[in-house]
């Protein structure tokens, strides 16, 4: 009985590395398509622990009811001083840019933004007014979403 059988055997890797390869190449090349963007605003809320101050500030409220109906509200001092309703028919939310550069002029101790989407407005309208804010040079923004 002799033990002439060996288990010799050699995985070949060449197929698995040329794949990897192509896959790699592939990543690279479409990588450069993607577009990247983003918003260089400051947080609005969180940054200190004494609710006083914050209360007493003045601040501007933008709540999107739906993907046409917003709701403007100013406060200053902890109290509403103005409210605004806004039909938005166009797109690119001209309305609500007017409105908000009348308000910026009307008020212009006010930095702090407080968006408030509804859970069924789209994701885009909340992008666009992210940014309308910061073509109107606001840069404390806050996102409170509502249910």
């Amino acid at each position: 009985m002799g033990q002439d059988n060996e288990t010799n055997f050699e995985i070949n890797l060449l197929p698995v590395i040329s794949l990897l390869a192509v896959i790699i190449g592939f990543l690279l090349v479409s990588a450069v398509w993607i577009p990247l963007g983003g918003f260089h605003v400051k947080q609005a809320i969180g940054e200190t622990a004494d609710k006083t101050d914050s209360q007493k500030e003045s601040k501007f409220q933008i709540n999107l009811i739906s993907d046409s109906v917003i709701a403007l509200q100013v406060e200053s001092e902890g109290r509403m001083v103005q409210e605004i309703k806004i039909k938005e028919t166009k797109k690119d939310y001209s309305t609500l840019k007017e409105a908000m550069a009348h308000l910026k002029i009307k008020y212009p101790q006010v930095t702090r933004v407080f968006l408030m989407p509804a859970s069924q407005v789209k994701y885009q309208n909340v992008v666009s007014v992210f940014s309308l804010l910061s073509e109107l040079e606001l840069k404390e923004v806050g996102l409170q979403p509502t249910l």
